[in-house]
């Protein structure tokens, strides 16, 4: 096809990184949208659990009215504090309540480089004979009998400056819940790399992984909404005897793959108790598949069409 150029008409691509946290190698690049599916007693919990530990989060929020039936696989999730954990699928302000955690993770870290700031100035006042430190400054730094810095507890990285935490939020057993039917979350779904943003700065947002616990794929069981299945970047399909709900699945997450392809690696990677098909939507370039076997077997899509 003939071509003529358009000067000027060439797009620029901004600085920065679309998923800045750096994972594991063999994980998934955060932040995730994922979607676990499968009936239960499928191990979509303990698979969810390991994966959320395996990709290294700091903190993760809960919204599950089992948490406590579950308390022996849940506490395995970093879980900062107990009001981080929400039984009621149906108060949507609990939300709110974790959007304004994970903003006040951004501001106490702008905080906490503020601090810094001074603690250096009043290191080199410290150290000079010839200056008076101010009583505030003295009072902010003294604690049990010495001088101590101000502590970032997400640590702090080669550079000298603060980790940001790793966040996630896991939602469990909320299937026609008022929550997952609210406005609200998908806001929140479609922002999820965006939350806790510094305003008028060139670095990532705070962010927010999520993970979505269903029975059932299609929305129209009750299952995962059509804009949360559509943004997903990662999914865990289980094993089901539905076989209008395979075909269904293969339509929307096979991409480039024939369905049929599509079909024998969910059947190869379901056909031993407890096994699922993993579907990386954003793969890391080190990674020779989109689709594995469970989470330790990658499968090529050329040797399932043999």
């Amino acid at each position: 096809m003939k071509q003529v150029k358009a000067s000027g008409m060439n797009i620029k691509v901004p600085k920065g990184n679309a998923f800045p946290y750096k994972t594991p190698p063999m994980c998934p690049k955060a932040h995730v949208l994922c979607g676990c599916f499968g009936k239960r007693g499928a191990s979509k919990s303990t698979s969810t659990v390991n994966l959320i530990n395996e990709m290294g989060y700091d903190r993760c929020f809960i919204i599950s009215p089992t948490f406590q039936s579950n308390y022996g696989l849940m506490k395995m999730l970093p879980i900062v504090d107990e009001s981080d954990v929400y039984g009621d699928v149906d108060d949507v302000k609990v939300l709110d309540e974790i959007l304004e955690k994970i903003n006040k993770i951004r501001d106490d870290m702008l905080q906490y480089e503020k601090d810094m700031r001074e603690y250096k100035k009043f290191l080199g006042l410290l150290n000079d004979p010839m200056k008076r430190l101010p009583d505030q400054m003295l009072m902010t730094f003294y604690s049990n009998g010495h001088f101590e810095p101000p502590v970032w507890k997400y640590g702090i990285d080669s550079a000298g400056k603060p980790k940001p935490p790793m966040c996630c939020l896991l939602v469990d057993d909320a299937q026609a819940s008022k929550i997952m039917t609210s406005r609200k979350l998908q806001n929140l779904v479609l922002r999820h790399r965006h939350l806790g943003s510094f305003p008028n700065e060139e670095r990532p947002s705070i962010g927010c992984s999520m993970f979505f616990l269903m029975q059932t794929y299609r929305s129209v069981q009750g299952g995962c909404p059509r804009w949360l299945r559509q943004n997903q970047t990662c999914s865990m399909i289980f094993k089901t005897r539905d076989d209008a709900e395979v075909d269904f699945i293969a339509t929307e997450l096979a991409g480039e793959i024939p369905k049929e392809t599509f079909k024998k690696a969910y059947e190869f990677a379901t056909d031993e108790p407890y096994g699922f098909l993993f579907c990386d939507l954003h793969k890391k370039d080190c990674h020779p598949s989109g689709l594995r076997k469970n989470f330790n077997r990658f499968l090529i899509p050329e040797d399932l069409e043999l």
